[in-house]
């Protein structure tokens, strides 16, 4: 019997949405959906005489604003109460047995990177207290398990890039843990520790296990639930799911999707409707205080629907594709090599798709995780196989392509004849083992190369960059190589020694450029981009001059011209002068930012007679002290001048000789 207790029922969400196999919203820069949430409760009596004081449901798993999401159009049935991030709907003294509350919302997603161009340092130091609970371990992400520690730390070891060690625990984890729906039979998530052993779980508990690698690493990471699209198994359809947001300081929240291998963004698809230390917390509360009823609720119904699709995304990074080897034999093995690079000045995770011909096998898979520095260029390899039981008198193209994340293609061929050279896995293996070598050279951690440029260069200007190569390691750098484009230096650095170099380049058009920096030997390679920005050579032109080629004594005339900036560049000190014979007027601007006008109201009887030249010049300089000029001449004829107006122009002429000579 329950007599005038309060009562509480704690409601979870398992996360069900399987892994995506094809693209779709991806593509999009932006989504808008409806979203809205249902659910309902009922009073059960256990007597006639039964009481009910209140009803209480806190909801904590709908949408709200976040980094890329936002949230508009958002009314509850019944109106709730926000409160420490749950929204509390409450019935007082309710006299019907069924009780139900929604949530309706627009939400708009814009599908971004959170730029992060610059290498974070990694183990992190000095990280803010209020990230710090996000390091420590809970109920289903106990990062404290001695396997958890091991196997993070040996994917982490050696590593001094953030976003390097993030992402290769990521692939690691979508690799070696298995998609399964057998763990759906458990009644909850599972732990980290389980899904490790197991090597088998669903999104929320491949989720779990990657945060509690990162925090065993003093990583902070958190818990996203939500909802997102999924075309797996024909599904086509909206449904709870679970991914994992990192902490970059002075940047703020990555999320990484282990199921959907979205590894630093995530499609707009993903709705966050609740973000969390453990994958444990409730998404509903129910509360009640009476006697002789009992209270039956239901799951949360979530629904959404698709209102406006966004255009298409930029092109963000350029992929080269060829074969290694344009003719091969029957039953040969190839490499596909992809030169790969990154367009943006951040970070650029990338998923590839493979795509072949059937008579192409993939010895790699047919997808590929990638993450790309800043502005780096990086090859990426996949071994294919040609078919043996091909036609012998065929000659065979074979198209080979691959797909970006957001659906850029990039194609190639090449040819196999039965009489074509055939290469063993060995060949390709050896190819791309020394071509991978190339790119880690593990020495390159210990060799520092920073490099700055001073302002104000112009266009065809030398530009000076001094950089400087510091070998902080352990090992003699014998005939390291450094070079700007073309332009390298040869010597040694000894252990602790750095040296201080100087480059000249030019550049021919205007802009902010990142040069690449490279420091290389049989040891190490390193490169850097330095970022100079180029401005071109201040011009003015004097343009649209208006004036009468011819005027009376007594008239009165008007001159117009204008100053126009022809550059980006702003001229300084720009000095602006109107002369003829007898009228001077000049004008000083500081800094010509922008277009000016000028307009001189003149009389005729300040002329002289018949033809009056007059010219307008400027001067300016440049930020360096250089000196521009430019001018335009014309000429204005006083005309049908009479006896008495020619007396009057002579007296007027002797008069400025006069005032000429004495000034």
């Amino acid at each position: 019997m329950k007599k005038g207790f309060i009562f509480l029922i704690i409601l979870l969400i398992p996360a069900l949405v399987s892994a995506q196999t094809e693209l779709n919203y991806n593509q999009y820069k932006s989504l808008v959906m409806d979203v809205n949430i249902t659910s309902n409760l009922s009073l059960v009596p256990e007597k006639t005489d039964y009481n009910v004081e209140y009803v209480e449901v806190g909801l904590t798993f709908f949408p709200r604003d976040a980094e890329f999401q936002q949230v508009f159009d958002f009314r509850t049935i019944p109106s709730a109460i926000e409160k420490d991030s749950s929204l509390n709907f409450r019935w007082n003294y309710p006299t019907q047995k069924d009780l139900s509350f929604e949530v309706f919302s627009k939400v708009s997603i814009n599908n971004d990177y959170l730029k992060i161009n610059e290498k974070i340092d990694f183990p992190i130091k000095n990280l803010p207290d209020e990230y710090a609970i996000y390091t420590k371990p809970s109920d289903n992400i106990d990062s404290d398990n001695d396997e958890i520690i091991k196997t993070a730390s040996s994917l982490a070891e050696g590593q001094d890039d953030l976003y390097m060690v993030t992402f290769n625990i990521a692939q690691w984890v979508e690799k070696n843990i298995k998609y399964s729906l057998n763990t759906l039979t458990a009644e909850v998530s599972q732990p980290a520790s389980w899904v490790l052993n197991s090597k088998e779980g669903v999104c929320d508990e491949l989720t779990s296990l990657f945060i509690a690698m990162l925090r065993s690493l003093g990583i902070p990471a958190r818990y996203v639930s939500g909802v997102a699209y999924t075309n797996w198994n024909n599904m086509d359809d909206w449904g709870p799911h679970a991914w994992a947001e990192v902490y970059f300081p002075n940047y703020g929240w990555v999320p990484f999707d282990l199921t959907y291998t979205q590894f630093g963004s995530v499609d707009p698809s993903h709705i966050i409707l609740k973000q969390s230390i453990d994958s444990n917390e409730p998404t509903t509360n129910y509360q009640w205080k009476g006697h002789d009823v009992d209270l039956v609720t239901n799951k949360l119904i979530i629904d959404v629907n698709e209102i406006e699709k966004g255009d298409i995304k930029d092109k963000l990074v350029d992929i080269r594709i060829k074969p290694v080897y344009p003719s091969v034999g029957f039953g040969s093995y190839n490499i596909l090599e992809l030169s790969l690079e990154n367009l943006e000045n951040f970070y650029l995770p990338l998923e590839i798709y493979l795509s072949k011909s059937a008579e192409v096998v993939s010895l790699d898979g047919n997808k590929r995780e990638v993450l790309l520095a800043p502005r780096a260029k990086k090859n990426v390899y996949w071994i294919i196989k040609v078919n043996e039981d091909l036609k012998s008198d065929f000659v065979y193209t074979l198209p080979v392509g691959v797909t970006t994340d957001f659906l850029e293609k990039f194609e190639t061929s090449f040819t196999s004849t039965k009489g074509d050279p055939i290469y063993s896995f060995d060949d390709v293996k050896s190819f791309i083992d020394e071509k991978n070598e190339e790119q880690q050279k593990v020495y390159s951690e210990n060799v520092d190369l920073n490099c700055k440029t001073p302002d104000n260069y112009y266009v065809e200007d030398s530009v000076i960059i001094e950089c400087k190569v510091k070998n902080s390691g352990n090992r003699f750098l014998e005939g390291l190589n450094v070079c700007l484009k073309n332009d390298c230096k040869d010597f040694d650095l000894g252990i602790n020694q750095g040296k201080t170099l100087s480059f000249s380049t030019n550049f021919e058009k205007p802009g902010n450029f990142d040069i690449p920096v490279k420091a290389i030997n049989k040891d190490i390679s390193k490169t850097i981009y330095q970022r100079v920005s180029i401005l071109d050579k201040p011009a003015i032109s004097i343009n649209e001059i208006s004036f009468p080629s011819e005027v009376l004594y007594n008239e009165s005339y008007r001159i117009v011209f204008n100053v126009k900036k022809e550059s980006q560049s702003n001229p300084l000190d720009v000095n602006i002068k109107l002369s003829e014979k007898w009228t001077n007027k000049e004008w000083q601007v500081d800094e010509l930012k922008a277009d000016q006008e000028f307009i001189l109201e003149l009389q005729g009887r300040d002329l002289s007679e018949g033809k009056n030249d007059f010219n307008i010049s400027v001067g300016y300089y440049d930020r360096k002290g250089n000196e521009y000029h430019d001018n335009v001449e014309f000429a204005i004829s006083l005309v049908e001048v009479n006896f008495w107006q020619s007396i009057a122009l002579f007296f007027n002429d002797l008069g400025k000789i006069t005032e000429k000579i004495f000034s």
